[in-house]
């Protein structure tokens, strides 16, 4: 994921559920992690394509 962070600034969260994202499990998320888990790293992707967004805005 970092890479693909780091290549394109973004991630769009429903690409999280396609390859490459599901190759280490089928379920993606669901598969790895618990609901809280999951949840936590939804907040996280939203605070990055946040603060992307805004360095974009002021870069």
């Amino acid at each position: 994921m970092a890479l693909y962070l780091t290549t394109n600034g973004t991630i769009d969260k429903k690409l999280l559920f396609e390859p490459p994202f599901t190759n280490l499990h089928d379920q993606s998320l669901f598969g790895v992690f618990d609901d809280v888990g999951v949840g936590q790293v939804i907040k996280l992707i939203d605070a990055v394509n946040h603060n992307a967004l805004v360095d974009r805005k002021t870069g």
